[in-house]
């Protein structure tokens, strides 16, 4: 027989577990019971240690940014922990599982994070080293740590041209590997908007439209691959509608980028050309679209 205890009146209050399943159940919390860690991220307390880290940022606008992320974060992973209904953000779900590819200075994967509170279902790869980014991006240390401490997998030196390759790709292909939706934000090669430069982005974009067909990892049912671009005469010439079909992939539509959504969660886009001290600022990300397709079968 379960316990139970008496109040006042002498009623029995029952079983002071299934009560709280119970509430929990109808979206209510219950006080005296710990949120259970469902594999979705790390403890209340973790995450605590993981904001605390944050403090060590060198710069002190560095820092006030990434606490506001990391604070927005423990808000949205604590909701996220009790609610069994699906988190959105811009075209993106907490149910889904998302490769970002190219992501620098790691912003987006941290506001990706804040918006949905979900970190198990993120993984964040970059082109460049680990030691590299620390050196180019003062935030960057801080990100990782935060990232890293709620769950979330990054990985470095990934060629989005060679995801489908076991050298440059995203690693052996396992069943809760595969995901939903493969972003690449504002991807260049670097350089200016001379015609050779026009030539290096649409080969590079080709290579990636194609390895995301042959990977394994993005093998799912209607997975969808996502391309932010600017909207800008330079960026148009590529016609990356045009470069993806000729991979196999089917356009879908195109939609306005939520930049300022994702710069309240803390986004903020980054030059990956030049070093630290030499980087120009990023430019306008006000007129970018997000251009959808999906991955059809072979």
């Amino acid at each position: 027989m379960p316990k139970t205890r008496k109040l006042r009146g002498g009623k029995p209050t029952g079983n002071v577990h299934s009560r709280a399943n119970r509430d929990r159940g109808r979206g209510q919390s219950s006080a005296p019971l710990s949120r259970p860690n469902r594999g979705r991220g790390k403890t209340s307390s973790d995450s605590r240690v993981a904001a605390g880290r944050l403090e060590k940022s060198t710069s002190k606008n560095d820092r006030a940014i990434d606490v506001a992320i990391r604070s927005r974060h423990l808000e949205a992973a604590f909701i996220a922990l009790s609610n069994t209904n699906p988190v959105f953000l811009g075209p993106y779900s907490s149910r889904q599982r998302i490769l970002l590819l190219g992501e620098a200075d790691l912003s987006f994967t941290a506001a990706l994070l804040a918006g949905l509170g979900v970190s198990s279902n993120i993984v964040a790869t970059c082109f460049e080293s680990e030691a590299t980014l620390n050196e180019k991006y003062s935030a960057f240390a801080a990100r990782r740590d935060a990232l890293l401490s709620a769950g979330v997998e990054i990985k470095y030196e990934v060629d989005a041209t060679c995801l489908h390759e076991p050298q440059g790709g995203i690693g052996p292909d396992r069943e809760t590997s595969r995901f939903d939706v493969c972003v690449f934000n504002f991807p260049h090669v670097g350089g200016g908007s001379l015609k050779e430069d026009r030539v290096a982005n649409i080969q590079m974009l080709s290579g990636f439209f194609a390895s995301s067909r042959q990977t394994a990892c993005l093998a799912k049912p209607r997975a969808r691959v996502h391309v932010v671009l600017r909207s800008t005469a330079f960026y148009d010439s590529w016609d990356v509608c045009s470069i993806a079909k000729q991979a196999g992939l089917r356009f879908l539509n195109k939609e306005p980028f939520e930049v300022d959504a994702f710069e309240q969660l803390g986004y903020c886009a980054v030059r990956t050309s030049g070093d630290g001290t030499q980087m120009r600022q990023a430019p306008s990300t006000e007129k970018a679209f997000r251009y959808v397709f999906q991955i059809e079968p072979a």
